[in-house]
């Protein structure tokens, strides 16, 4: 069960942080574009966000845990902590930012164009917060490597 339950998580881990990290290289590299370009990358990134990242997340906290705690470790651990903090603010990013934002950029499409500057704010706003997120997960990486207060 050991390896099964670690197979899951490294794989959804890997996916999901590596694939956060792909879809923000791409949106600084694209970020100096045309608006059309940067909204369809943008609303690109928010069909994936319940599609792809979402379920690498719940893979990612369900796994997590039940390897632990397959493996002995207490779940109090203060790198599990700091794990399970990491996911928490990345879930809450994820369901309370991006599909609210994503609603507002498409409303205000819909009434002032997409040319319209509040429309490059709302995409500059989506990337800014991707940058964050990416972080928190990238820093949950190292806290789960590197397993600080662990003996």
């Amino acid at each position: 069960m050991t390896d099964l339950l670690l197979t899951i998580h490294v794989l959804a881990a890997v996916a999901w942080v590596g694939g956060s990290i792909f879809a923000l290289a791409v949106g600084y590299y694209i970020r100096k574009r045309d608006i059309e370009t940067r909204v369809e990358y943008t609303r690109w990134t928010e069909w994936l966000g319940p599609r792809f990242f979402a379920p690498l997340s719940v893979a990612v906290i369900v796994a997590g845990p039940l390897l632990a705690d397959d493996i002995g470790y207490d779940l109090d651990e203060t790198w599990l902590t700091l794990g399970f903090v990491g996911w928490f603010l990345s879930f809450v990013i994820g369901i309370a930012f991006y599909p609210r934002e994503e609603k507002r950029r498409e409303k205000l499409i819909e009434q002032h164009g997409i040319a319209h500057e509040s429309i490059g704010a709302s995409v500059n706003r989506v990337l800014t917060v991707a940058s964050v997120d990416t972080l928190i997960v990238v820093l949950v990486v190292i806290d789960m490597t590197t397993k600080p207060g662990y003996p």
